[in-house]
């Protein structure tokens, strides 16, 4: 491996998106601080992104590199291990940068000596309504956002694709990715702490993040999260914790509580009203919790970007936990009954001392 040429190193891996693309590079233009360089992967495009390059390429230092269909995991392996930095970076391609991100990253890193690292996401005032909707409601603490940036430990965080970097010699000792787009980034972030390295949440490197803009497609990706998490337990058995079997027994009250009156009714089965009551309690009470919540972090932003939206959260939360708990039941189903179809895009690996088993 040649001595780093730049101290960052930006590698996003794209794929049919070349307006989020501009958008990106446009945010990375208008950085601070300019000690980096950025390598566009493209990941088997049909609607490519190359003519963005020489509009760009005047700016700062970019680099183009087409390769066939691999998935966001080895699209990034393929550019990190071309790049000059000191420290490999990636974003999803639907993220864009505040101007001071790469500042507040170096002055972070000059002090605190994290071999992997990675921030939070949140929405911006521009985005749409349902997106800044999404964006809370994926950062709420009454949903998954104790496990996506929102930590008191900075050292238990697990790393994100759509945000994170770690020492180009950590990389290149580690490989990189394993898994080609089912919880890589979780799946690298537990072998790295595995092996001794220091693994860290810096809160301040938070990106704008866009969420998906329809509710069927923000609903397809809270499933995939599910089976993305039982992807990474066939690497590391001990990567589903109790934190993550919430969404799972989530869903399956939901569901009891969804069949049931009308079950009841069907069957003439009789239901006291005070027991109706008992069973939509905790529903009741983890509501309030997620409206708290929002009206809280109204207040402490001032920006009243969700407004009334913040009644319409838990709504979204339901949705977002019943449908991630699901993909959970269906990956850990389909481990066990051979006749179901596989939600795995690549065959169970072989275990080694190194995944954890």
């Amino acid at each position: 491996m040649s001595q780093p040429s730049v101290f960052f190193s930006l590698v996003v891996p794209v794929y049919n998106r070349p307006d989020e693309l501009r958008e990106l590079l446009e945010s990375v233009r208008q950085q601070s601080f300019r000690d980096f360089e950025v390598w566009v992967v493209e990941d088997g495009s049909t609607i490519p992104s190359q003519h963005l390059i020489q509009e760009f390429a005047q700016e700062f230092p970019l680099y183009y590199l087409p390769i066939p269909n691999s998935k966001q995991g080895f699209a990034r392996n393929a550019g990190m291990r071309r790049a000059h930095g000191k420290y490999l970076l990636t974003v999803d391609s639907d993220v864009l940068l505040p101007e001071n991100f790469f500042e507040n990253l170096h002055r972070t890193l000059l002090h605190e000596d994290w071999d992997a690292f990675g921030g939070p996401d949140r929405g911006r005032e521009d985005f749409t309504f349902f997106q800044k909707l999404t964006a809370f409601t994926m950062q709420a603490t009454f949903t998954t956002g104790g496990i996506r940036g929102q930590l008191q430990d900075k050292s238990k965080f697990q790393l994100r694709g759509f945000n994170m970097g770690l020492k180009a010699t950590v990389f290149h000792a580690s490989g990189g990715f394993r898994d080609p787009n089912q919880g890589e980034d979780i799946e690298l972030s537990i072998r790295l702490k595995n092996a001794g390295f220091r693994v860290g949440l810096i809160p301040e490197a938070f990106v704008y993040h866009r969420r998906r803009s329809t509710f069927t497609g923000f609903l397809r990706q809270c499933y995939s999260f599910g089976i993305n998490r039982v992807n990474v337990s066939r690497y590391h058995p001990g990567a589903i914790q109790g934190v993550h079997l919430f969404p799972l027994f989530f869903a399956f009250y939901m569901l009891l509580l969804s069949a049931s009156l009308p079950l009841g009714h069907l069957f003439g089965w009789p239901v006291h009203p005070q027991v109706q009551g008992l069973a939509f309690l905790p529903l009741g009470l983890w509501m309030l919790m997620g409206i708290g919540e929002g009206l809280w972090r109204e207040r402490q932003s001032k920006r009243g970007a969700l407004g009334l939206g913040a009644f319409l959260a838990p709504f979204v939360g339901i949705c977002q936990l019943t449908a991630y708990g699901i993909g959970i039941a269906y990956g850990l189903l389909a481990l066990r009954l051979p006749f179901l179809p596989s939600p795995f895009t690549v065959p169970l690996p072989e275990r080694s001392a190194e995944s954890g088993s």
